[in-house]
């Protein structure tokens, strides 16, 4: 036989791991390619009324309005959050608290039976 040496596969396999573990430490704290970035949802505009400067101000501190406004409940139901919120900190005169109140039925109260 000539010069050449026959490299079993194993050993070809390993060498070539120990080839490639510097390249792959070298790229180790790359971020990794992430996708485009998908377009911010439109910001919720509230629609003007009394009890709106109230709910901003009483409200918008904890929750964002598009949580508020994708949940449409009877007056009842929106009485009894209004004081679960008031039991967890949610701070207001009784008036500006009927107004927010009074706010969400009139404008996100749930749709009248047939």
């Amino acid at each position: 036989m000539s010069g050449i040496r026959c490299v079993p596969a194993d050993t070809r396999l390993l060498a070539l791991l120990l080839c490639s573990l510097p390249a792959a430490v070298l790229y180790a704290d790359e971020p990794a390619p992430s996708a485009p970035a998908a377009p911010a949802a439109p910001a919720v505009q509230l629609p003007d009324g009394p009890g709106r400067s109230a709910l901003e101000k009483t409200c918008l501190g904890c929750h964002p309005a598009d949580r508020i406004v994708a949940h449409h409940h009877t007056g009842d139901e929106w009485q009894a959050l209004v004081a679960k919120m008031i039991e967890q900190g949610a701070m207001g005169s009784d008036e500006e608290l009927q107004s927010i109140i009074d706010y969400l039925v009139l404008n996100y109260g749930a749709p009248s039976g047939p």
